[in-house]
This record gives C-alpha cells, structure tokens and sequence, in this order.
C-alpha cells in the first residue's frame, strides 16, 4: 500500500507502526559549512556502515568541486575516499581527539617524598 501523504520534509508519511526504510543522510552543505565554520571544531563523519572518519583540522579533507566526494587524511600516508552521500551524522570532537568521559578525569595528587 502506498501513501500519498507527504511529510514536510517531502517524504512520505508512514502509516503508524511502520519502519522507515530510509535513513536520514546529511546534506553536502552540511559538511561544507561544517569544515568551514570560525572557529574551526574538529568533527567525524559518520557513515551508514556505522564507521567514523575523523576529520582533526580543515587542512586534512579536500571536496570534490560537485561536493559529491570528500578525501580525508586519516593518518600520515593513509586517506579515506567518502561519498557524502552515504554521511548519517556530523559528530564533533574534542580538540585533542580523545572521547570525552564526564567524571573520569585524572587525579593530579602530588607525590609524598
């Protein structure tokens, strides 16, 4: 059975209990205003395989001229070739890279001599 109804992002309504089968992806725009935000905040970008592609610094991704493509240093020599299409989610990052854990800081006791 199909629907006719549109939602107002124009995709169609499902009927109560239905699962989508689509995934909200996010836009090329998106990432574009992302990297080039002031200040800069480094962020990952989450992919529909569930993977994450850390993008520390605007110097580590260049985007193809269409915005279909992204390439991201990832380490050194290593590069991952992404396809906007398929980024689920922008996540950000702490500046150093390190997920943040609230409560789990190191204790800074001086030694006794």
């Amino acid at each position: 059975m199909r629907c006719t109804v549109r939602s107002s992002c124009g995709r169609p309504k499902l009927a109560e209990g239905t699962v989508p089968t689509h995934t909200l992806l996010i836009t090329k725009d998106a990432v574009h205003s992302t990297l080039h935000a002031e200040p800069f905040k480094p962020f990952s970008l989450r992919l529909t395989n569930g993977s994450l592609v850390r993008v520390p610094h605007p110097e580590f991704i260049v985007m193809s001229k269409g915005g279909r493509t992204a390439v991201v240093n990832t380490q050194g020599e290593k590069f991952s070739i992404v396809d906007l299409a398929l980024v689920t989610a922008i996540e950000f990052n702490p500046a150093n890279g390190r997920a943040h854990t609230p409560g789990k800081a190191k204790s800074r006791r001086r030694k006794r001599r």
